[in-house]
């Protein structure tokens, strides 16, 4: 674990995505041990201000996924949410987390919170007791962590190029 450290014990997770619908998409998550960060008190901003972006990240952490049409291809529709959150989690969570708290901005039913909580298990080891997901429409505007997490991908997809991607150490690759 990179930069996160606290005494908290609760672990969070936010998720956003740029570039929907169109490739490649590029999945963020941003990862913090403040509760503050993921209290609903306020409607955010979705300016997006890049040269501040990097200090938010002092005492948070990111990671990012690049992803192709044939990588949708591979995954079934089933098990993507949790094929995705688990590769963006690798190597990131903390030895001392008791509850991941996961917020991504977007509706995933019921159902597929379910099948992704499995998905996690599988991959992560972490009992799906200890995992919250919730999802919803413009949570970017809603949770601090998720609006880092949409302004970071928006950074990637509109400032970087695909070297620069590919060489970074936030860089994640889909697992199978």
């Amino acid at each position: 674990m990179s930069l996160i450290n606290s005494l908290e014990k609760n672990f969070y997770m936010g998720i956003d995505e740029s570039n929907h619908g169109r490739f490649p998409e590029i999945f963020v998550a941003a990862f913090s041990r403040f509760p503050t960060d993921v209290l609903n008190k306020y409607p955010l901003s979705k300016i997006r201000n890049h040269k501040k972006l990097f200090g938010h990240f002092s005492k948070r952490d990111y990671t990012f996924l690049s992803i192709e049409e044939n990588d949708f291809e591979r995954v079934s529709k089933r098990d993507i949410h949790g094929i995705i959150i688990s590769s963006l989690l690798l190597n990131e969570l903390p030895p001392s987390f008791e509850t991941l708290e996961i917020y991504i901005d977007g509706i995933i039913s019921p159902e597929k919170k379910i099948r992704t909580k499995e998905i996690i298990y599988e991959h992560m080891n972490i009992e799906k007791s200890r995992l919250t997901i919730l999802s919803g429409p413009q949570l970017d505007r809603t949770y601090k962590l998720v609006n880092l997490a949409d302004e970071m991908a928006h950074y990637i997809f509109r400032k970087s190029s695909p070297n620069q991607q590919a060489l970074s150490k936030h860089r994640r690759y889909l697992l199978s």
